[in-house]
């Protein structure tokens, strides 16, 4: 009797879940993924300045870029097929006695086809200022007014800017990229985060102030959360008088997800310039074509331990093939909220749950495959969360997300405590 009841518990807890989504079923009896692969790891507003050499040899090139996706700002509802928000952005740089030194005004108008839409986190609206600048400290003074709501989004950036002497070895801020959906060529990953196996991922950089009579020795390290090497790689580059704008591709030295930094040395004759960032990884880039990573162990029944108890788990195991699949065909029918559908939409939420844990939350440097994470568990078991909050963006302390759910007001707590993208759940409440 306690097992039946833990298991209706359960079957009434994804039923809730699935009546509850937006376009649950389409012709076919099949619910859509609801925008699933846009909402974990990549945050929804973003704020990164770029340093490199100016064409002037007293000032440096600083630039500054903003990112917020549409689910940030109010779309205001102008027909079937039309909705707008518009927001104005101010930058002001101030330098350390408060003088205004340098700034812009943006005013901008976004558009969007349907209401799904305006709440998409897929991709970043983006804003991109540059300006020439005296080496020295300053402040960034960033404001974004919804002019609409009227409300403000405000941020306020200490930052050195770096000199770039023609006459001492510079190497510029990293900037990370990934090819570009819609065209030919790369364009910048503002997030600096990975999230699709098929993604290469790239960064470029300009050198500066050395001499074109020898090479230039780079030495590459990636490091995890916590500054430990994973790997190192060298080359030789061929100097150029001027400046010389560097791209290389990462996909090829990552074997493992989570939080890394880039560590870059150039060395030419005893004279040295270094570079650092930090990326996120969420899955591993061309898992497929590396046969040097490791691979998931095969999935198979483990994901049934969510809805059998330990005692059903094991006596299921312990069949043959053949009286797995019958077992299973007679689990499922079971459970069909629809039994006059071809469609069972339970059975097809939990495999489209489980697939989804595997993509986002598989640990490859643990062979750990995603539903069995602490993540996977949690999103196998309650879905979607409502709203996720990422505190990614600081190097030497552990990542942490937070994911809640309105409606039952549950919240959990996942943090990453060594660094290899495998998010333990510390609290939930």
């Amino acid at each position: 009797m306690k097992r039946f009841y833990a298991m209706h518990v359960y079957v009434v807890l994804l039923l809730s879940f699935l009546a509850t989504s937006v376009g649950f079923a389409n012709e076919k009896g099949r619910p859509p993924r609801d925008g699933h692969d846009e909402f974990f790891g990549a945050p929804s507003f973003v704020f990164q300045t770029y340093q490199f050499p100016g064409e002037n040899q007293s000032k440096t090139k600083l630039e500054v870029k903003v990112g917020l996706v549409n689910d940030v700002i109010q779309f205001v509802k102008l027909s079937e097929d039309k909705y707008r928000a518009s927001y104005e952005l101010t930058l002001d740089i101030v330098d350390k006695e408060k003088s205004h030194i340098d700034g812009a005004v943006i005013n901008r108008e976004i558009f969007a086809g349907n209401y799904q839409e305006t709440n998409s986190r897929h991709k970043l609206n983006r804003e991109s200022m540059a300006f020439l600048l005296t080496p020295g400290d300053y402040e960034l003074h960033l404001d974004i007014l919804d002019l609409d709501t009227r409300k403000h989004l405000e941020r306020v950036e200490k930052i050195t800017v770096e000199n770039y002497d023609a006459k001492t070895p510079n190497l510029s801020s990293l900037v990370f990229l990934h090819p570009n959906p819609d065209a030919d060529g790369l364009e910048q990953n503002l997030a600096k985060v990975y999230m699709q196996g098929n993604e290469d991922i790239f960064v470029r950089f300009v050198l500066s102030g050395f001499t074109s009579s020898d090479s230039i020795h780079m030495k590459y390290t990636l490091k995890d959360w916590d500054n430990k090497p994973i790997t190192t790689w060298q080359e030789e580059v061929l100097a150029e008088r001027g400046v010389l704008v560097v791209t290389r591709s990462l996909s090829e030295h990552i074997h493992t997800t989570g939080q890394l930094s880039l560590n870059i040395e150039c060395n030419q004759n005893d004279k040295k310039a270094y570079g650092h960032d930090e990326f996120i990884v969420r899955v591993l880039p061309n898992l497929a074509k590396n046969n040097d990573a490791p691979k998931l162990a095969n999935i198979g029944f483990g994901p049934l331990k969510s809805l059998m108890n330990s005692g059903e788990f094991k006596h299921f195991m312990a069949m043959d093939s053949l009286h797995k699949n019958e077992y299973l065909d007679e689990f499922w029918k079971k459970r069909d909220p629809s039994p006059d559908t071809e469609a069972n939409e339970l059975k097809i939420e939990f495999e489209q749950r489980v697939n989804f844990a595997n993509e986002q939350f598989s640990v490859i440097s643990k062979q750990k495959p995603g539903w069995s994470s602490d993540r996977g568990k949690i999103y196998i078991r309650f879905g979607r969360p409502d709203m996720v909050r990422n505190q990614t963006n600081k190097i030497d302390e552990p990542p942490l997300e937070i994911w809640f759910y309105r409606n039952s007001g549950s919240r959990f707590v996942f943090r990453d405590k060594k660094g290899d993208g495998d998010f333990e759940l510390i609290h939930r409440e």
